[in-house]
């Protein structure tokens, strides 16, 4: 309600909204300070290096143009029908390390610039695209900084090391049992 009806920026909002309910939870000033704290330490423990290499590599990624000069390659080689789809498929695959908001700030300047070359429906196409592309990257790519902060709010292991786990015991019963033929 803050955000939309006061225009007060997300993340104060989301501090002001925080102290609330702890204040109307009844936990008083000192825990409810504590407690927001303490929340956003454990957080940013999981994922601050990630969100923090994530704003490098797309603030390099923009000033070297490569966005820029991915948008005009895939325009090239695959015309502005596919366009749409080609830009999620990379923003998907290529591009999820960078975080989500710093990866919709460089990349949507670019779906406007190319949006008019797709017609009518454009913007449209293009905001779709954007959306997907940049959601299913951040919601599915393991390590991503999504799954890696549910990992650790739920005090899970971080996604990468059951992989490697699974990756390791694979080839080490693969390399027994050829032994075993043998």
């Amino acid at each position: 309600m803050l955000i939309l009806a006061a225009g007060v920026e997300p993340v104060i909002a989301l501090v002001i909204g925080s102290i609330y309910l702890g204040l109307a939870a009844g936990l008083g000033f000192e825990d409810t300070m504590t407690t927001v704290a303490g929340g956003f330490g454990d957080i940013m423990t999981e994922v601050g290096l990630l969100i923090g290499f994530g704003v490098l590599l797309g603030s390099l990624l923009f000033s070297m143009g490569a966005l820029q000069k991915l948008v005009e390659l895939l325009l090239r080689a695959l015309g502005p029908t596919r366009l749409p789809y080609a830009l999620s498929a990379v923003l998907s695959t290529v591009f999820p390390s960078i975080y989500v908001d710093v990866q919709l700030v460089l990349a949507a300047p670019l779906a406007r610039s190319a949006a008019p070359r797709l017609g009518r429906h454009g913007i449209a196409m293009m905001g779709g695209a954007l959306t997907a592309g940049i959601l299913v990257g951040y919601v599915f790519v393991v390590p991503g900084l999504g799954t890696v902060s549910i990992a650790g709010l739920l005090n899970l292991p971080r996604p990468a090391r059951p992989l490697r786990r699974a990756a390791l015991t694979r080839r080490s019963g693969s390399s027994s049992s050829r032994r075993q033929r043998r």
